[in-house]
């Protein structure tokens, strides 16, 4: 019976130790006596033992952490914190410079090292454009033509002002190439357009697109050469043009689809014609 009693009471006593050691902590210290890195029990309180990093369930993860963040076992015991202070220590660095290391678990940086947060792509708005594009007119109705479409070429400049929300302006030389009459054959005739509009662009990447609206003056319709006319109309000195604009494309380079509607009689002679024209063309940015 005495042995028996023996024995719960050491196996008693084996299970509290073993649950008394499971719950013990241990804690990485400078020591201030040598500047060296030690591994100490969590409930060391010794002057000497500035804490750095403590409550490490496993000596070997204490260890382990030290080695992390203090590869040479050195540090300097008078720049480090009080304990009630977030623990850093100015350790030296390859450089002979010293270097904040925080108190953080090993592979985490510290807050002095933590890159500053990621921000979106800076955008670059291109707002000076040339462009050439291919003309499809309705011009040819008038003569009753079938189909009515008198083609040409527009070369053109604009400028623009703003960022997402933008106005422009610009440049326009207009050409339509065509026949206006059995006898006449084919004529060129040109114009100069100014239009004035605004317009709403997106950007993702290097990709784009724009909406644009606006109008357009736009100064008679002429031959270019002396030998050809507009088969016995005549133009009108000034006319007024509404015109949309579609553009998409990627970084400097877009493609652009419009359409003028012309507002007033672009011909004296044909009361009420209004010309339409769709065009399709490259527009560079830079």
């Amino acid at each position: 019976m005495r042995r028996t009693t023996i024995f719960v009471l050491s196996f008693f006593l084996a299970l509290v130790s073993a649950e008394l050691s499971g719950q013990k902590t241990f804690k990485v210290v400078c020591d201030k006596s040598d500047n060296k890195i030690k591994i100490v029990d969590g409930e060391d309180r010794s002057p000497n033992m500035v804490p750095l990093k403590g409550g490490f369930p496993f000596y070997q993860v204490a260890q382990k952490w030290a080695r992390d963040n203090y590869p040479d076992d050195k540090c300097d015991g008078t720049a480090v914190p009080k304990p009630d202070q977030p623990a850093t220590v100015n350790q030296p660095a390859t450089t002979g410079q010293p270097a904040n290391v925080y108190n953080n678990p090993a592979g985490f940086l510290s807050p002095a090292a933590t890159p500053a947060p990621l921000t979106s792509r800076a955008v670059r708005y291109r707002n000076t454009s040339v462009s050439i594009a291919l003309l499809f007119s309705d011009l040819g109705q008038v003569y009753s033509l079938d189909p009515p479409m008198i083609p040409g070429i527009n070369i053109g400049f604009e400028q623009l002002v703003g960022k997402n929300f933008y106005g422009g302006a610009g440049m326009h030389l207009n050409t339509l190439i065509g026949k206006t009459e059995d006898a006449a054959g084919v004529g060129a005739f040109y114009n100069i357009q100014i239009p004035l509009f605004a317009g709403y662009r997106r950007y993702n990447g290097n990709n784009h697109w724009k909406v644009e609206l606006g109008v357009a003056a736009n100064n008679r319709l002429q031959p270019v050469t002396s030998d050809v006319d507009l088969g016995g109309e005549v133009a009108a000195e000034h006319s007024i043009s509404a015109m949309t604009r579609v553009k998409a494309g990627k970084n400097r380079y877009e493609v652009v689809f419009g359409v003028d509607v012309w507002l007033t009689d672009i011909l004296t002679t044909e009361e009420g014609y209004r010309m339409t024209v769709l065009s399709l063309g490259l527009s560079y940015n830079f």
